[in-house]
C-alpha cells in the first residue's frame, strides 16, 4: 500500500441515503414505510421553513448492516427536505453516527474512542483497611 492511500474505515462506509419528493398534498409517506422518525424529522423541518402546507415521500436507503441508524435517517431527511426547499434535487447521503461505548465498557478497552483520562495521586491513595488506624487517632 502506497503512503497516501487510505485504508476504508468501516465505520465511515455505514451511509444513509435519503431522497424528498415534495407534493402539493399535506401528507408525508416513507419508503420503507416503518421509518417514522425520518417523517416526523421531515414534517418539522417543512414547518421550520414555513411549508407545512407541503406533504412529499422519502425514499429512505442505509447500508448499515442493524437496524440502528435512526438518528442518521433523522438528519439525512432534516437535510433533504431543505435541499429540495432551496432549489436542489432533494437527495442526501449522510454518513452514519458513531456509536460510543457504554461507560461500563470504556476504561481499558481496546475499542474504547474514548482519551485515556490521567490519574491523579490523590486518586490512587488506598483505602484504609477495616480496623486499620486513622491519622489523628492515638494510641492510648
Amino acid at each position: 500500500m502506497s503512503w497516501n492511500q487510505r485504508q476504508p474505515d468501516p465505520a465511515a462506509s455505514d451511509t444513509v441515503r435519503v431522497r424528498f419528493t415534495p407534493s402539493d398534498v399535506p401528507v408525508l409517506t416513507s419508503c420503507p414505510a416503518d421509518r417514522t422518525a425520518a417523517v416526523r424529522a421531515a414534517g418539522r423541518a417543512l414547518a421550520g421553513m414555513g411549508r407545512s402546507y407541503l406533504g412529499g415521500h422519502l425514499e429512505i436507503s442505509s447500508t448499515a448492516a442493524d437496524r440502528g441508524t435512526a438518528p442518521g435517517e433523522r438528519l439525512a431527511a432534516v437535510r433533504a427536505v431543505e435541499n429540495v426547499l432551496r432549489g436542489g434535487c432533494g437527495s442526501v447521503r449522510h454518513p452514519s453516527p458513531q456509536r460510543w461505548a457504554a461507560p461500563g465498557t470504556c476504561p481499558g478497552s481496546p475499542t474504547c474512542p474514548c482519551p485515556p483520562v490521567p490519574r491523579s495521586t490523590a486518586a490512587r491513595r488506598s483505602a484504609p483497611q477495616p480496623g486499620a488506624a486513622r491519622p489523628g487517632d492515638s494510641e492510648a
